[in-house]
């Protein structure tokens, strides 16, 4: 939503926007809130217009979870009004994530997402702020659980070996076979993030120079992302069908296709859980263990494997359009054939002794 759509809604009018806050925090209005948060997100926070969908979806996803705790009997009254939550509430609810099962995983959520669950509720009072229905935010203080883990650790990367086997699985002659090639090697040879593969754009790749061009990348910056030989022979053999599968009108590389889509989605620009979905489908049938899940396991491999190609992280850092080099360095810890290696040196170096 772009600020100028925000400033003519009604949420532009300060008085408008603190009647309809304190009415939806009272009748537990929820899509009204979620809106609140929605134009808080695109008119106020640090990102503005250009905060990601996924930012958005996971942050309602947060607010929801905390307004189930504050008031989880629909027809009762709350446990917690919202407008009278304090810090020890927002305590209680880390501490509670941390100890009750998701109804999804039938485990406790991982600290990444309690801390996301945490920045989302954080973000929320700070919209109820900018209407005008709190004077100060109960939620500024309020902390996420540390991951024990090493931060190398909580980011797994598929071995060079189980990339190219899922690579090879996708060799074949259909046009679905040829379009998840590519969508692939996005990921694990040009290290990009799912919001700039569905964003690709045909237009933005030129084989003949051998690069991309990733629009609005994260922090909206913009980059020539060069093509490794194999992505360059992936795209040019999908692009070559790929006008027969999309759209009228449709600008992505990357286009629905296969038997098993929805005509009225047929030839639409895939979807992040759309490429979400085909990704961890990929992932099972090879075998891969559970926490191997979604896209940015594939751009953690492009980071390892570059790494490992060129021992810079500099050079690492500019390929993967990190904006600290500390992030990068992840990539030299994660790289377990390196340490691998150094241990069967140690090894070789007793034999000689």
């Amino acid at each position: 939503m772009p600020t100028d759509l925000v400033l003519q809604t009604s949420w532009a009018n300060q008085a408008t926007r603190k009647r309809e806050a304190v009415r939806a925090c009272a009748s537990r209005d929820v899509p009204t809130l979620l809106s609140l948060l929605n134009a808080y997100l695109t008119a106020r926070s640090r990102k503005r217009a250009r905060t990601s969908e996924r930012t958005r979806t996971t942050y309602e996803l947060g607010v929801r979870t905390w307004i189930e705790f504050c008031w989880p009997d629909l027809d009762g009254s709350p446990d917690t009004p919202l407008l009278r939550a304090t810090l020890d509430d927002v305590d209680l609810f880390v501490a509670t994530l941390q100890s009750e099962p998701s109804a999804v995983t039938r485990q406790p959520l991982a600290p990444s997402t309690i801390a996301t669950y945490v920045s989302a509720v954080r973000t929320f009072y700070r919209a109820l702020v900018w209407a005008g229905a709190l004077a100060v935010n109960p939620a500024d203080e309020a902390q996420a659980p540390g991951d024990p883990r090493p931060a190398h650790e909580r980011r797994p990367a598929v071995d060079a070996d189980a990339y190219r086997a899922l690579c090879m699985r996708l060799m074949g002659e259909t046009a679905l076979h040829k379009r998840d090639l590519v969508m692939l090697r996005l990921f694990g040879d040009a290290g990009l993030r799912v919001s700039e593969v569905v964003a690709l754009a045909v237009d933005d790749v030129d084989l003949a120079s051998g690069t991309l061009f990733v629009r609005n990348g994260k922090g909206g910056r913009s980059a020539t992302q060069f093509l490794t030989k194999r992505l360059a022979e992936a795209l040019a053999a999908w692009l070559t069908v790929r006008a027969a599968h999309a759209a009228a009108g449709v600008a992505a590389v990357l286009v629905n296709v296969g038997d098993h889509v929805q005509d009225a989605y047929l030839g639409r620009a895939m979807s992040e859980r759309t490429v979400r979905r085909t990704l961890n489908a990929y992932y099972r049938e090879a075998g891969l263990p559970l926490r191997f899940r979604g896209t940015h396991t594939l751009r953690h491999t492009a980071g390892t494997r570059y790494y490992r190609a060129t021992q810079d992280l500099h050079r690492t850092r500019e390929f993967m359009r990190h904006a600290n080099i500390a992030t990068t360095a992840i990539y030299a810890k994660m790289d377990r054939a390196m340490v691998l290696e150094g241990v069967r040196r140690l090894d070789a170096e007793e034999d000689d002794a």
